[in-house]
């Protein structure tokens, strides 16, 4: 029973510390420019973003700094 317990304790530890390291690199150039290659490859979306930025003290509010988001549509032939 103590091998599971420490097991499930490690699984969410590290589950945290991933959430900790994309969060802090989601904040970084490099990050945002990541994010919206992502999105512009997975979706229908195209999404330029340069920079996150996020303060804890409003934690609902996130800050997206030259934001484009537009539809990407094919061309009928």
């Amino acid at each position: 029973m103590k091998f599971i317990g420490k097991f499930f304790l490690t699984l969410v530890l590290l589950l945290l510390f991933g959430l900790v390291i994309v969060y802090v690199l989601l904040q970084t150039q490099w990050g945002a420019g990541w994010f919206s290659r992502w999105v512009s490859d997975k979706t229908d979306w195209h999404l330029s973003l340069r920079k996150i930025e996020h303060n804890f003290s409003s934690p609902l509010i996130s800050y997206w700094m030259i934001l484009a988001l537009g539809m990407m549509v094919s061309p009928r032939y």
